[in-house]
């Protein structure tokens, strides 16, 4: 992207600031457009639904990391807690982020919803985002609208692109004092402050609430910032996988998929429910005019999802030879044409591509059930 996005990748943008702007209030619609202004957005096209999501998913590190910051600094202009928090699950739906960003937006919003209370109006807090060190951003809690005074702030740094992934977040102790009373800074109290408050927040990826197909660790430590103003803490070895692409709703619960709602626009519907055998109850769901599933769940595996057809329409071929690129070589299942791949929390699946009652469309099942 060193000249600048490509059409298509423009097109794709087009939609998602569409998309994320039905969530703006009406004096800020505008503001996606506006701070990607440079970039030559296209609005109203026609990309397919294959090539939005390939196109999201495939964009380099900086355009994914510009799309963050700009919707971190979105909420000075919306002050809302809903609205920044389904255009976070909307960006990591839509995979534009690394293990960085996915923690590190989450994180905004914990400690941002956390803290809110010290203000008596969210139009007090701000989050700046540091005009020479772009990936250092520094929560205000103001006493007024004025901006005159403070409660405090909270730092945030997450690691430059192309260096090993770290967060490191900083609330100030002034500001810790107005959320929770008078506290004392010695490592004991430190340890009670972390464990009994910012642990929640740390632990807290909502977005798995919409996206549990999403895998994550991390590691952190904690301790008192070298000038005494408040308590640091180090996030590192940060581990994230999606693998929605692959495994869609398996290894989740008929009343887990029924929760999903999975971005701005988009609207998971039941049309039909079916007792195929004395365990396994197939369910069909549609997401768009181009993409429908048909589920299998298993009450011998918990109720959880063993087999998922997905129906792409005209994108089925594409998808199907996408998701072969990771095909596991050498291993075969007999009498099925398909392939193995490999995902951390459902094992290994079966892919096969499979023409139902005259359509096409992707087949993937556990092993476990084979």
């Amino acid at each position: 992207m060193t000249d600048g996005p490509t059409l298509r990748q423009r097109q794709a943008l087009g939609n998602l600031f569409e998309e994320l702007s039905e969530e703006l209030p009406n004096h800020c619609k505008n503001y996606f457009w506006e701070d990607f202004e440079s970039w030559n957005i296209i609005r109203d096209s026609t990309i397919s639904g294959y090539d939005y999501y390939y196109e999201l998913k495939h964009l380099p590190d900086y355009p994914k990391r510009k799309i963050v910051c700009s919707a971190l600094r979105s909420w000075n202009k919306h002050h809302d807690l809903l609205v920044l928090r389904q255009i976070i699950c909307s960006l990591i739906y839509l995979k534009i982020c690394g293990p960085t960003e996915y923690f590190f937006m989450q994180y905004i919003y914990n400690f941002l919803e956390y803290f809110s209370s010290v203000c008596d109006d969210n139009q007090s807090i701000e989050i700046e985002q540091n005009m020479f060190r772009q990936n250092m951003f520094t929560m205000r809690f103001w006493k007024d609208t004025k901006h005159s005074d403070s409660h405090g702030i909270i730092q945030f740094q997450m690691s430059k692109m192309k260096e090993e992934q770290r967060i490191a977040i900083v609330p100030w102790f002034n500001l810790i004092v107005k959320k929770i009373g008078v506290i004392t800074t010695d490592n004991n109290s430190i340890d009670r402050i972390v464990k009994n408050e910012f642990i929640p927040l740390l632990t807290n990826e909502f977005v798995k609430q919409l996206c549990p197909w999403i895998s994550s660790d991390l590691r952190f430590g904690y301790g008192k910032s070298q000038l005494d103003t408040g308590i640091v803490i180090m996030l590192s070895s940060m581990e994230y996988v999606d693998c929605y692409g692959v495994m869609g709703f398996l290894t989740l619960t008929e009343s887990q998929v029924d929760m999903i709602n999975p971005f701005p626009g988009a609207k998971l519907r039941k049309i039909g429910r079916s007792q195929l055998d004395r365990s396994l109850t197939g369910v069909s769901y549609v997401l768009s005019m181009q993409q429908s599933f048909f589920l299998i769940f298993d009450s011998d595996f918990s109720g959880t999802a063993v087999v998922q057809k997905t129906y792409w329409g005209d994108e089925t071929d594409s998808i199907y030879n996408m998701i072969k690129a990771g095909a596991i070589q050498g291993k075969r299942y007999p009498g099925s044409d398909g392939f193995f791949i490999y995902t951390p929390q459902a094992g290994h699946l079966l892919v096969e591509k499979q023409v139902l009652e005259g359509e096409k469309c992707i087949s993937v099942s556990r092993e476990c059930i084979l």
